[in-house]
């Protein structure tokens, strides 16, 4: 696994009721009403006899019981607090080939990680070795605590940014992403090739049978609705980054990623999904064929709601999540800093000098020390939680002086 949005495919719920995709989506739970609740009390009315089962095998939850909006729960809980390094571990079986690379390698450069936009660092008094980031250690210490303290991200992207360009980039990142084709058999076959898709795919499995249409869906007919996946065309992708924008300012700035993910709780437009699937209803699956996307009509599902939805050429957020999420973020850690300075004459009161100048200042993993750690352990417990108020390091990472005409 190299991304939490792989966890959409996690049979999370407790109940066969609950959402088939609960990590990484945000519609809510139609039995729990209004939608400012993650939270209800309710009887079972859906697993009586009532339903078709025969009388002596009532299953049904006798009384009142709970019913909690899992995908709202397990979302904010998360995607703030956990991460798939893909730090080669002990039981790992590591690619095709099987043969871990060392961690010599991966820290030089000769070898990626399976998440090749992950960059191995080693901070302050720690080591990149297998001895510190496959340590199992216990229920406060140990490489499950530390190891992303060891890393880089290449392209960390801000989903609070607002602008229309750096989203359309970004969602282009799947760009001819290579995807494996399944035969009939269940045979693993080739991967699809440049030529037969040409745009921005959001696969919602590994391999697809390879009898597909490579085109978007568009119909009945496609079998790529119903076992293949959704592609993009570039002008689709351009509209998607437009309407994010639109739902950036209307719920940021987004304080955590589950604040991103999920859906607000407010019983209105912003509780019926949360900002990237409101973003996508209204672009890309609202393209999809009246035929099989008619509206549900269950009084209980939220307005508009399609019974295309769960399909493979729905496009969900999960699946963008699944793509993407590695490289989002509520913040930016990198910033451009200005400064002007001017000299005025005691005599004349008049500015005599000036000199303007930028820096480039970037926040890293190792924590600032009030005093030196006794131990490459005690440094690695503040590498997790530091215990200074200041946090964690800034550098300045590049400086120079600017010309008037710079400014």
């Amino acid at each position: 696994l190299v991304s939490l949005g792989q966890l959409q495919h996690a049979n999370a719920g407790r109940f066969s009721y609950e959402p088939s995709y609960i990590v990484g989506n945000s519609y809510p739970n139609p039995r729990i009403k209004p939608l400012d609740q993650w939270r209800a009390s309710v009887t079972d009315q859906f697993s009586g006899f009532d339903t078709g089962l025969d009388e002596d095998e009532n299953w049904g939850i006798s009384g009142s019981f709970n019913l909690y909006d899992a995908s709202y729960l397990v979302n904010e809980h998360l995607w703030d607090s956990f991460i798939f390094t893909t730090i080669p571990q002990v039981a790992d079986n590591y690619g095709e080939t099987g043969i871990e690379p060392s961690f010599e390698e991966l820290l030089s450069g000769e070898a990626s990680l399976p998440n090749p936009r992950f960059k191995p660092y080693t901070p302050g008094d720690s080591q990149f070795t297998a001895e510190v980031l496959q340590d199992v250690g216990d229920e406060e210490s140990g490489s499950f605590f530390h190891n992303a303290g060891h890393l880089m991200v290449e392209g960390m992207f801000n989903v609070n940014s607002t602008s229309v360009d750096a989203w359309e980039a970004f969602l282009s990142g799947t760009h001819k992403l290579p995807v494996q084709k399944l035969t009939e058999n269940g045979q693993i076959a080739d991967f699809w090739s440049s030529s037969e898709i040409e745009g921005v795919r959001f696969p919602r499995v590994q391999m697809v049978m390879d009898n597909t249409s490579p085109e978007s869906p568009a119909g009945e007919g496609n079998d790529s609705f119903w076992i293949g996946f959704r592609t993009l065309k570039q002008e689709e992708v351009r509209r998607l980054a437009e309407e994010i924008v639109v739902e950036v300012r209307k719920r940021g700035p987004f304080l955590s990623l589950g604040d991103f993910v999920n859906r607000k709780l407010e019983d209105g437009e912003l509780g019926e999904a949360g900002a990237l699937q409101a973003a996508i209803d209204r672009t890309i699956n609202i393209s999809i064929d009246g035929d099989i996307a008619e509206e549900a009509t269950n009084p209980s599902v939220p307005g508009q709601m399609s019974q295309a939805a769960g399909f493979p050429g729905y496009l969900q957020q999960g699946d963008i999540l699944q793509a993407l999420s590695p490289y989002m973020t509520v913040r930016s850690d990198t910033f451009t800093v200005r400064v002007y300075g001017d000299r005025v004459s005691p005599v004349t009161d008049e500015v005599v000098s000036r000199a303007w100048c930028e820096a480039t200042v970037q926040r890293f993993p190792d924590p600032v020390l009030t005093e030196e750690a006794a131990s490459a352990e005690e440094y690695r417990a503040e590498l997790v939680d530091p215990t200074s108020p200041f946090g964690r390091q800034f550098r300045i990472t590049r400086f120079r002086w600017l010309d008037p005409d710079e400014v």
